[in-house]
């Protein structure tokens, strides 16, 4: 879905895409894997800073700011890769 604008807000596409019933499945070590293949299907483009920012603090609960999408979603991915 690489370059195309989702209807859903962020959190919502990734829960949805990576099987979680609830918005808490994020937080679950268990779907980490899951979670990261979703976020790295999605093109940072595809969502503004703010929802990514918002994405950053739900799943990692760590208050960061990013100067753009892409420093977020990359930020996002170490984190579940680590």
């Amino acid at each position: 879905m690489k370059g195309t604008m989702h209807k859903s807000g962020l959190l919502e596409y990734i829960a949805e895409k990576a099987g979680c019933g609830y918005l808490s499945d994020l937080h679950s070590k268990k779907r980490s894997y899951l979670i990261y293949k979703v976020i790295a299907e999605i093109a940072p483009s595809d969502y503004d800073l703010k929802e990514w920012q918002d994405a950053v603090r739900y799943i990692t609960a760590q208050m960061v700011s990013f100067e753009d999408s892409g420093q977020a979603a990359e930020y996002l991915l170490h984190h579940l890769k680590a």
